[in-house]
């Protein structure tokens, strides 16, 4: 039985790490796209690596270096949870090796627990990135010893367990309760987006504190992540001078719900995968005479089919927007003495109002449709090929989809700082139009990585959404674009519109260089 594990796990870990993708001579182009997928997240890694120093830094700075564990445990169990839960649809059922993994001598117990093992091993990574530098930090400036590295390990090594079971048991939860629905696609993407909307509030709820509150802004911090999550405190005890029992129990704690999630889920595994791919028609229906439409719109129907048909597909690509339109509703709440407390500066109002602009846009290009739709495609792109259809008709319905979802999100977001910061028509005409050229470069980017970088040989949505190297160059290219106008527009107020025209411009550019080149690509070579 454990020879069955470990083959199956080799399997499943052959995905990532499997030699043939680093051999040029086979594939030059999946060699390249590796290798550029690895950039990608050399590059994210070193940010988060960067602002986790920055942030352990701050708390030695403000006296409370001693909650630097803790606040490396929340962190980093917060990235976990969140990006579990983004790809809990399609993590442990749903997968198009079932059948093939089924038919090899394990039982569903040993199948699930693969599943999680990979899982796992890749949250481990966000982990390590997030939690090194903090700890380096903490051990520098403590003077650690053995004891409190080895107690560093085990930390962790146990730091993303409870967060991954949590979301996948919230996920899985979900893919049960919507499976017999009529449309159980469309109510499974209400559920996700509601959790995680849910989430994002609780999030920006917690961190929004009184003045006299952040007066004393070190311990209100160390005391918020007891408050958010107390299981950190258990697992930075020993490094708090506590009793190194409590990190014992919060490794019994976290072993434990994972055995009783695996055993349930093993349990059910086949069932619940077998219900996911059995088709089953509800009613009778009835034949109806087909409404004539133009190729466009024939397209662009199948686009909106598939975002609603595909849970994880839809929760990814409008998460920028879903973000935009809280912060639109948020604001309107916000007073300015917390504007200023969040700055640390008194009277940051006209500051906020500069920035905002870049706020929209940068949400607004973080993420796309048009990023993994040509992947999606999968096996069924010959029917594209096929058609006598111009592939530029092709994706323009791709296109068309990210902006019925973005220009409405502007639209009704921007009013809402209109209306919060009172600005001028000017302003908030400026505001709208830098916000929805930065959707049309996210829009046109997206298709161009994509195009440039198809992956055609998906196993489950899940690769083609979040692991692709098209959504990769998309998300990193729009928080660059988006990002560095807004740094420098903080740091030079006085030309903050000066600096937004420029960036707003160079997305527009690069939004007609992307159209100049699609319009010349042919999907059948």
């Amino acid at each position: 039985m454990r020879g069955n594990y470990r083959i199956l796990l080799k399997t499943q870990m052959m995905r990532v790490c499997n030699p043939a993708l680093f051999s040029r001579r086979q594939d030059p182009r999946r060699f390249s796209r590796t290798i550029g997928m690895l950039l990608a997240v050399v590059i994210l890694g070193g940010c988060l690596m960067f602002y986790s120093g920055m942030i352990a830094k701050g708390f030695i700075f403000l006296g409370q270096g001693q909650a630097i564990p803790r606040v490396a445990v929340s962190m980093a169990s917060a990235f976990v949870l969140i990006f579990t839960f983004l790809k809990s649809n399609g993590a442990l059922f749903g997968g198009k090796d079932f059948d093939q993994v089924m038919a090899l001598p394990v039982t569903g117990f040993q199948a699930a627990g693969v599943k999680f093992t990979f899982l796992y091993l890749m949250e481990m990574l966000v982990c390590v990135i997030v939690c090194i530098p903090a700890l380096v930090v903490y051990g520098l400036h403590f003077s650690s010893g053995p004891y409190e590295i080895l107690c560093m390990i085990l930390m962790l090594l146990l730091t993303p367990v409870l967060p991954a079971v949590a979301a996948l048991l919230v996920g899985t939860v979900v893919l049960t309760l919507t499976s017999r629905l009529p449309f159980r696609q469309f109510f499974s993407i209400v559920f996700n987006v509601g959790i995680l909307v849910g989430v994002l509030a609780v999030t920006f709820g917690m961190g929004e504190q009184s003045p006299e509150e952040l007066g004393q802004m070190g311990a209100d911090l160390a005391s918020l992540t007891s408050g958010v999550y107390p299981l950190a405190s258990w697992a930075a005890a020993p490094l708090e001078g506590k009793s190194p029992l409590l990190l014992g129990a919060f490794g019994l704690l976290s072993l434990g719900c994972l055995f009783l999630f695996l055993a349930i889920v093993g349990k059910y595994y086949i069932p619940i995968n077998s219900m996911l791919a059995s088709f089953k028609i509800g009613k009778k229906k009835k034949a109806k005479l087909g409404k004539s439409s133009s190729v466009f719109m024939a397209l662009y129907k199948k686009e909106w089919k598939r975002l609603l048909s595909c849970t994880i597909y839809a929760v990814n690509a409008v998460c920028g927007q879903i973000m935009m339109l809280m912060a639109g509703i948020a604001v309107l709440f916000v007073g300015e003495d917390t504007f200023s407390a969040m700055f640390g500066i008194p009277g940051t109002l006209d500051m906020v109002r500069k920035a905002v602009p870049l706020v929209l846009a940068f949400l607004g290009g973080m993420t796309s449709t048009t990023a993994p739709s040509l992947s999606l495609e999968g096996k069924s792109r010959w029917i594209l090929c096929s058609i006598p259809v111009e592939p530029m008709t092709i994706f323009f319905s791709k296109i068309a989809l990210h902006l019925s979802i973005s220009l409405p999100c502007i639209l009704i977001s921007g009013t809402c700082f209109w209306i919060r910061f009172e600005m001028s028509l000017a302003e908030g005409l400026w505001m709208l139009f830098v916000a929805a050229s930065y959707s049309v470069f996210a829009a046109f980017f997206g298709m161009y990585a994509n195009v440039k970088f198809p992956r055609y040989d998906w196993e489950t949505e899940q690769q083609a959404v979040k692991n692709s190297m098209s959504v990769m160059v998309s998300v990193f290219g729009g928080m660059i674009l988006g990002m560095t106008p807004f740094i420098l527009s903080i740091v030079f107020l006085r030309h903050a519109m000066l600096i937004t025209g420029i960036f707003t411009a160079a997305a527009l550019l690069i939004s007609f260089a992307c159209y100049w080149r699609l319009k010349k690509v042919k999907l059948f070579e």
